[in-house]
């Protein structure tokens, strides 16, 4: 029996037991259909129930399973269907290589003038390597990081999220930050501006931002350690 002709994966018989055959209606099912869960009781009948019906019988290895119904055979299917993927990555690569063929790699985010001079400088001056994103996301669009030519200096645009806060006021878009200043400046300038998000000069430094804190400066940041 080749594999196409393989029979549906049989079923607990239990609860197919009282189940006529969906497909002729005379015998007991014993087979449930992977694809459309189709109950048929023999393989003629389950290859007429794929002719007539088109199923292919093989279940959707991407359609989402409830935790509820997530049971050995589901876990078995998605381990061999990883298997596969991993398999025939291999065999791509393992193509390519015997016919002297580079991998096709994917489209580059084209880059101004102005983004190119970033990622050199801060490669060569800070050892930082820059990616940006696509410019259709929205952190492309609120990325306003820039080198000061003036003073050296990466000028950092910050996302912060503090979960604590809850569903409300808990992230900020912080610009004009310099790479040479401190964690505890930053969280100065949140807990005192009281102007929200700044923007940077046309130099990139921000005036307002604090050179130093001051010793008596309540800002502390504790970070938990993993022993606990």
């Amino acid at each position: 029996m080749s594999e196409a002709e393989a029979p549906p994966a049989a079923t607990d018989p239990s609860p197919l037991a009282k189940s006529k055959c969906e497909q002729c209606n005379i015998h007991d099912a014993k087979y449930k259909c992977p694809g459309c869960l189709l109950q048929t009781c023999s393989l003629p009948c389950s290859k007429q129930h794929k002719i007539s019906s088109g199923c292919s019988g093989e279940r959707d290895k991407a359609k989402f399973v409830k935790r509820a119904e997530y049971d050995a055979n589901t876990l078995m299917s998605d381990y061999g269907f990883l298997q596969d993927l991993a398999r025939d990555c291999t065999n791509l690569s393992h193509d390519a290589e015997e016919r002297g063929v580079k991998g096709r790699q994917p489209p580059g985010i084209v880059l101004n003038r102005a983004q190119k001079n970033i990622v050199a400088r801060a490669k060569s001056e800070r050892q930082v390597y820059i990616r940006y994103m696509s410019p259709g996301i929205q952190r492309h669009k609120v990325n306003k990081t820039l080198w000061a030519s003036s003073r050296s200096r990466l000028v950092w645009t910050l996302e912060i999220v503090v979960p604590e806060l809850g569903a409300g006021l808990n992230k900020w878009i912080e610009t004009g930050f310099h790479d040479v200043c401190q964690v505890g400046d930053l969280w100065t300038r949140l807990l005192h501006s009281g102007r929200g998000p700044r923007r940077a000069d046309a130099d990139g430094f921000d005036e307002a931002l604090p050179r130093k804190r001051a010793r008596n400066d309540p800002v502390r940041i504790q970070l938990t350690s993993d022993d606990g």
